[in-house]
């Protein structure tokens, strides 16, 4: 809930990777909402050419299944900004091996949802 309360990509502009791996190691604590807060944030910071943040991006988003990967999708893509979901995957993410990844989860939990 704490990180809904305040301008976090503001905060990671002073933080040092330490505190973004905490975060990402708590992960799991979290709700889709806050999820996408952090994914947003992590995006505002920047995600080209650091493939630690890239992959920390991946382990947030391979932790949301189902239903609430439909939710997330349209979190992100929801913005009023150019930051969506297509620049996340497609522009910003540029470690193929990981948007890969990224791109076979959401593929994986959409085909999942059609099954159901």
């Amino acid at each position: 809930y704490m990180l809904c309360t305040v301008d976090l990509p503001e905060v990671l502009q002073y933080a040092t990777w330490e505190t973004e791996e905490m975060l990402g190691s708590r992960v799991r604590l979290m709700n889709t909402t806050t999820k996408a807060v952090l994914i947003d944030a992590l995006q505002k910071k920047g995600l080209p050419f650091d493939s630690r943040r890239q992959d920390l991006v991946f382990r947030i988003m391979s932790s949301v299944k189902g239903q609430d990967m439909t939710f997330l999708k349209s979190l992100l893509d929801i913005r009023k900004e150019y930051h969506n979901l297509h620049k996340l995957v497609f522009e910003d993410m540029d470690d193929g091996p990981i948007q890969k990844r990224v791109l076979d989860h959401i593929a994986a939990e959409g085909r999942g949802c059609t099954d159901r």
